[in-house]
């Protein structure tokens, strides 16, 4: 026996963190940029409902996904140097949007 810790087989991370991520979709043409982004959103709601990593059915790697936002760039607006737009032809749906807290 020695005094050494034994490392974990699982990494945890707090409950309560919070990551940042970006998904960034190439829409060529011929594509169905509605079709592309809510088969994204339906991935992002599979995630939501299931876990990350292991020992889900013992509550780890639960997670909420809030997309707060969608902007694109096309060609015209790389050619001005421009910067992102709003993009507002799908609605994100409403498991994936911020939620408002009330305090009663």
């Amino acid at each position: 026996m020695t005094s050494a810790a034994v490392p974990r087989q699982l990494e945890r991370v707090p409950a309560g963190a919070v990551f940042r991520m970006e998904h960034i979709i190439n829409v060529y043409e011929g594509d169905d940029e509605s079709r592309l982004l809510n088969l994204l959103f339906e991935g992002l709601l599979l995630l939501q409902n299931d876990y990350l990593g292991g020992k889900g059915s013992r509550g780890s790697g639960q997670v909420r996904i809030v997309v707060g936002r969608l902007r694109y760039k096309d060609r015209s607006i790389y050619k001005e140097r421009g910067d992102w737009q709003p993009y507002e032809a799908v609605t994100i749906p409403q498991e994936l949007q911020v939620r408002s807290r009330t305090v009663s």
